[in-house]
């Protein structure tokens, strides 16, 4: 068994309260990692090429795969739950056509 501590932003002196896990948890953890980095990739690779078949819409991918696009980020949870998609570890990604603006601060 492995102890890890969890913070609990929730309260206002942070109180740290100990949480076991077994081997199996740590290994489930680690796959859950893994597949959720390899969505993030896939999606990554995919981006340019979405933006302009998908342009200003929301991505999810699943299993490296995309598993739904829309304009309202609500909806489009609600069809993917429906269609029974785990969304607790998913890549969500709004696929912006407007150029990002950016503001560098000169540090002396």
């Amino acid at each position: 068994m492995t102890k890890i501590s969890r913070y609990r932003p929730d309260q206002v002196r942070a109180k740290i309260e100990p949480l076991t896990l077994t081997p199996q948890q740590i290994k489930e953890m680690d796959e859950s990692m893994s597949r959720f980095r390899a969505d993030c990739i896939f999606l990554d690779s995919h981006r340019a090429e979405w933006t302009l078949k998908y342009p200003d819409r929301w991505v999810v991918v699943r299993d490296q795969k995309l598993a739904g696009y829309g304009k309202d980020l609500h909806r489009l949870f609600a069809r993917l739950r429906k269609r029974g998609v785990d969304l607790r570890s998913a890549p969500v990604k709004f696929l912006s056509t407007k150029p990002r603006r950016l503001i560098l601060l000169k540090v002396a």
